[in-house]
């Protein structure tokens, strides 16, 4: 979907059920917005201290991810 990937995907430590559940540090709540554009349904989770990485953990009912396009905002 464009989205650059720090690493390998890896399991989870814990099981999250049936919602998918985006981590991402509360200084970036723009930057999220794109990302849970992209995961309709997901649990948006702030985590202080995580920096720019955002963490996606799949769910039980994850359908996939859905290309999203990020046009400017009029001034």
């Amino acid at each position: 979907m464009g989205f650059a990937i720090s690493g390998s995907p890896a399991n989870a430590t814990a099981l999250v059920g049936d919602t998918t559940v985006i981590r991402y540090d509360d200084r970036y709540t723009e930057s999220v917005k794109t990302l849970a554009a992209s995961i309709p349904g997901a649990q948006l989770v702030a985590v202080k201290g995580l920096g720019r990485t955002m963490e996606v953990t799949v769910g039980g009912s994850w359908a996939g991810a859905q290309k999203v396009t990020v046009t400017a905002k009029p001034s």
